[in-house]
């Protein structure tokens, strides 16, 4: 029987223009159908989660104005302002949570009470926000919202909703532009003359460059081959750069050259910052190439995301009200006449959908927004909207598939610009943990927490000698998966009596584990039989003989003694089994270009993961992690199918292995950036040696040659990368967690802000910018108590100014595709498994300076301790300030 559906018209004629048969056609809607299970599966458990999610409250503080609405009118209106309170103080994950839905998703209503559930009594106590600002984190409200003290925030599920449906178009209702997209389920085999073919060369001739017409300039030859490529592709196109290789550049001159065609451009991205990057540039550095010819469009929820100001009046409802606004004062200068007094009334219309409006939307032929910012837009969001020629997405490496796919139904061929050696996709932990926790039975999770340090220690242990006391009230049929690893177990409760015997005694101190009830009883025959060094997992021994022999066992080299080692392991109220193997599954992601620290998170998952179910695991790991930039560049592995009879056989689609083994596609539309335009050549150094493999990254003339650097008289005795030393140790709290703060790198920082102030006081003309980064949420919350004080803005959480001293301040993450003159990394803690041990994150941290790069951490504990190489190298090798800081003129 045929597994695929019964074929709709429509979805056949999506192929009419290709002339494919209609078996050939069945077979490629048979890949889209089985290629989406996995992605549907996952927007399921979103959409649970999402819905089963309690509303969270958050303590807000009233300031009411008043604002004039236009100058020369005498009406005023009144804003409701709510500054969001303690975020610092409410945790990093609930922080994180807040600030991802408000301003990341940013989620249109909060409530003025604890929503029921109930949508009908819900609605009434609905506030709409009418703009927002995450640097001074606050929500404004166009009429009164009826809030006291406390909003109540309720995730919504509009952006699953909208993948959803994006996937049922893509496999129902397929237009024919819909094809380069439904390829991508195809064999590689099958569909890679499609890819070859679909490319004119004649698209691409005789192009006048605007703004990259300088091939004396390093790497201006390949980002001209990149538009060239681009321009030629009928369907995709690929660029991959470093850090400051030049992508934004080349992204704005293939946008000139597409309006210059007639075409309608699409720019998106994960983050704001990137989108505005590429607006704010087209109408400042390059006015004078895109003044009259490119006309941009920035959506989002409110002006208020928006991060560059010169970008907001660019936002769909300013920028509507603004040339409604010209128009009006156009016609006022003009007699009255039937059809000025109809244009008026038009013009003067509230309806958001008139004539007019839809006018605007469509003269601007460059349209940005995130992949969820997007969605606001009147076309997308009605699903009816004029196709664009081209989407153009920006930090693709941050892109998963289902956010990219939404925004793709809409446009005729599409273009990803990344570095998949930056940051990958935000994942949401929730999520992935409620996807997880549906494949295994709570009993059966239970058992795997309660043996996973045991199984660990034994996968990783060393050859000494050591007996592993597994202390459990569980039957011993429970521990099959033991037996499975070829380990001698002894049951001592049901093998107790052959301790009579010397068989019995040499056994018991020979076996892999010993499995025993945890009883008074057992400890005893313990202390009395087990002469060989143990480790415990479970309960820690009380029996006094027994902790005796076992301390003396476990003294270390120098005779010192050491408490009896106890790995117990068991589930807290906020911990499960897939929440432990959703983070085995991210950090084996993160570890994927580093082999050797790869391989030990390989065996925690195989610990954690049954053979039963490693399968949909895998397609749970396909959909939530890798980039759109990843999967189709270098590809994630390939899928495997299993039928009704058991048997598993391979489906090597492209959206799995990516396009790496089609030589003649990735000649024609893959073109690579290899020189940088932003660093000093010290600064990128150490990413070019380690994540790069001295191939890209290499420093341009315009580094070398060309440019200035504004800070070559600050300490100026240093190099452009320095250490900052401390040896302050993480302290755990009396309920034996930790806050990941280090009070002598804020200090530290602090000092270098005052040293580089008084330099630059000196230098009024010029405008400096410093980031102040760290890689944890907490360490970032203790910085910003120390700017606020430092510059006295005490209402700034993000961006602060000191004198002529720009400052950014955020986490690294969030740092990616933006810059500074100076940068200034703090670490927190000197550890194997720290956050900064993830290469791509490191990658970002470390390429974000322009000039000056100074690192606050403890090199020496991290020329050993540091878990990536990298990190050791330049411990190792970068110099370290011996002397405390001083101002400098």
């Amino acid at each position: 029987m045929r597994s695929e559906p019964k074929r709709t018209l429509r979805q056949l004629n999506a192929f009419n223009r290709e002339h494919q048969d209609e078996y050939r056609v069945n077979k490629l809607l048979d890949g889209v159908f089985h290629g989406i299970r996995d992605s549907q599966d996952y927007l399921r458990s979103a959409k649970e989660v999402i819905q089963n999610q309690n509303a969270i409250a958050i303590p807000v503080q009233l300031e009411t104005f008043e604002e004039e609405i236009e100058k020369g009118k005498k009406g005023k209106t009144i804003l409701w302002r709510y500054h969001l309170q303690s975020m610092d103080t409410v945790g990093e994950k609930k922080s994180s949570v807040i600030t991802n839905y408000l301003f990341k998703n940013e989620q249109e209503i909060v409530y003025s009470v604890k929503p029921t559930g109930k949508l009908w009594k819900d609605k009434d106590n609905e506030a709409r926000i009418s703009d927002r600002n995450e640097e001074e984190l606050y929500l404004d409200f166009n009429k009164d919202p009826g809030i006291d003290k406390t909003i109540y925030l309720k995730a919504n599920d509009y952006q699953i909703s909208m993948q959803e449906h994006a996937l049922r178009t893509l496999n129902n209702k397929p237009e024919s532009h819909h094809t380069p997209l439904l390829r991508l389920f195809d064999l590689p085999i099958k569909s890679n003359r499609y890819f070859e073919e679909n490319y004119d060369l004649n698209l691409a001739e005789n192009i006048d460059f605007k703004i990259l017409n300088n091939t004396n300039i390093d790497g201006a030859t390949e980002q001209q081959e990149f538009v060239k490529k681009a321009l030629a592709s009928r369907d995709f196109a690929l660029l991959e750069g470093p850090p400051g290789s030049g992508k934004t550049t080349a992204i704005i001159e293939l946008i000139i050259q597409c309006v210059l065609k007639g075409q309608r451009v699409l720019l998106v991205s994960s983050t704001h910052v990137a989108v505005d990057n590429v607006i704010d540039r087209i109408i400042g550095k390059y006015k004078k190439h895109t003044e009259g010819l490119v006309s941009p469009m920035r959506i989002a929820s409110s002006p208020g995301v928006i991060r560059k100001e010169s970008v907001e009046s660019y936002h769909l409802t300013q920028l509507i009200k603004h040339t409604k606004k010209e128009m009006l004062s156009n016609l006022n200068k003009k007699q009255d006449s039937i059809g000025i007094k109809a244009l008026k009334e038009s013009l003067n219309s509230k309806n958001s959908s008139s004539n007019f409006d839809q006018i605007i939307l469509d003269s601007a032929n460059l349209v940005g927004g995130t992949a969820i910012g997007i969605l606001q837009h009147p076309g997308i969001k009605s699903g009816v909207g004029k196709p664009f020629d081209v989407m153009i997405v920006d930090e693709a490496s941050k892109v998963t598939f289902l956010d990219f796919l939404v925004p793709a139904l809409h446009a005729k061929k599409w273009v990803l610009v990344g570095d998949v050696n930056q940051l990958s996709p935000y994942t949401e932990g929730d999520i992935v943990t409620e996807h997880l926790n549906k494949l295994l039975d709570k009993d059966q999770q239970n058992l795997i927490a309660e043996t996973f340090e045991l199984q660990k220690d034994l996968k990783l242990r060393n050859k000494e000698k050591v007996v592993h006391v597994l202390f459990t009230k569980r039957d011993q049929e429970h521990f099959s998966n033991l037996k499975e690893s070829n380990l001698e177990v002894f049951h001592l409760d049901a093998q107790k009596s052959s301790l009579s015997t010397n068989s019995g005694h040499w056994l018991l101190n020979s076996v892999d584990i010993i499995i025993a009830q945890p009883s008074i009883e057992n400890e005893t025959l313990l202390a009395q039989h087990l002469k060989f060094k143990a480790k415990f997992y479970g309960n820690r021994p009380k029996n006094a003989l027994l902790i005796h022999h076992q301390n003396h066992c476990h003294k270390v080299k120098n005779g010192r003694k050491a408490w009896i080692n106890n790995y117990s392991y068991k589930l807290d109220k906020d911990q499960n089994w897939g929440e432990l193997v959703g983070r085995s599954l991210e950090q084996m992601y993160q570890y994927r270009f580093e082999p050797e620290l790869e391989k030990n998170k390989k065996i925690e998952y195989d610990i954690l993961v049954p053979s039963s179910i490693e399968q949909k695991v895998e397609g749970l790991r396909r959909v939530a992690l890798p980039s759109i930039l990843e999967l189709l560049q270098i590809g994630v592995g390939e899928k495997d199918r299993t039928t009704k009879d058991g048997k598993t056989y391979n489906v090597e689609k492209i959206l799995y292995s990516g396009f790496d083994n089609m030589t003649k596609v990735k000649e024609l539309k893959f073109q690579s950036l290899s020189y940088q335009h932003r660093m000093e050549d010290d600064i990128a150094r150490y990413s070019r040696e380690h994540f790069y493999d001295g191939n890209n990254l290499v420093t341009a003339n315009t580094v070398l040659q060309i440019r200035d650097n504004p800070l070559r008289e600050y300490n100026k005795s240093e190099n452009s990368v320095m250490w900052m030393p401390n040896g302050y140790q993480i302290k755990y709290n009396n309920k034996g967690k930790q806050r990941i703060t280090n009070p002598e790198e804020v200090n530290h920082i602090k000092q270098e802000l005052i040293s580089f102030h008084a330099f630059a006081k000196a230098r009024s003309e010029q405008v400096y910018e410093v980031a102040v980064l760290s890689f944890y949420n907490d360490q970032v919350a203790k910085l910003k108590e120390m700017l606020k004080e430092l510059t006295k803005q005490y209402r700034k959480n993000k961006f602060f100014t000191l004198g002529n001293i720009k400052i950014t301040l955020c986490t690294v993450d969030k740092f990616q595709g933006d810059e500074a003159d100076m940068v200034l990394l703090s670490f927190a803690k000197a550890t194997a498994g720290a956050h900064y041990n993830s290469p791509n994150r490191l990658n970002v941290a470390i390429t974000r300076a322009r000039y000056k790069l100074v690192l606050f951490g403890n090199p020496e504990r991290l020329k050993k301790g540091a878990g990536l190489p990298a990190l050791q190298k330049m411990a190792t090798e970068i110099n370290t300030r011996l002397t405390s800081h001083k101002s400098r003129n």
